[in-house]
């Protein structure tokens, strides 16, 4: 550190590229919305100490729980094994609400930060400029898929992601946020 500055608290929105303004969607409950990124591979061992999501309205009496995925495998990038399920973060007040973690990841494997909702808050959400890692639908068009969706009851998430997701296009498409330690 130098002397005389003040560090920079930095969070990362997961999974999002390109430097254009993020916008808002509603999240429906009873959903599992899982967003791929790729760990930093420009540090030893990238240490997540925060995941985060930003409440644009807050939503009276509601929970989102966080967590990160990894992959199936380097060939099906369908989310399986938990990584880590970082618990439930408030949703009743608006601005970034986090978990602490301590999650260190492999430098340059993909993961899916995940969230799931007991109410619909209104949250801060990508737009176009997301990973293209999943691609575009076979029918071409203009925007790539943003995530895996999936039916999931509110509650501690699965060892395992539940089979039967779909790939997305259309809003909302939630961003979470990550702060690195390490």
């Amino acid at each position: 550190a130098h002397t005389g500055t003040t560090p920079i608290e930095c969070w990362y929105p997961l999974g999002v590229v390109g430097s254009s303004a993020l916008t808002t969607g509603t999240l429906v409950i009873g959903t599992m919305y899982a967003m791929p990124f790729v760990a930093p591979g420009d540090r030893a061992s990238p240490t997540l100490d925060r995941l985060a999501v930003e409440v644009t309205t807050l939503a009276v009496l509601g929970n989102a729980r966080l967590g990160i995925y990894s992959p199936t495998s380097a060939t099906n990038l369908y989310p399986s094994a938990l990584v880590i399920d970082a618990g439930a973060v408030a949703t009743t007040a608006a601005g970034m609400v986090a978990a602490t973690i301590s999650q260190a990841l492999t430098p340059g494997a993909l993961y899916y930060a995940v969230i799931l909702v007991d109410v619909a808050p209104i949250v801060r959400a990508g737009n176009n400029q997301l990973h293209t890692i999943l691609g575009f639908p076979s029918t071409g068009g203009t925007t790539p898929y943003w995530g895996i969706t999936v039916a999931q009851a509110y509650g501690a998430l699965p060892s395992t992601f539940t089979a039967g997701g779909a790939a997305q296009t259309a809003a909302p498409r939630p961003v979470l946020f990550g702060r690195y330690s390490a």
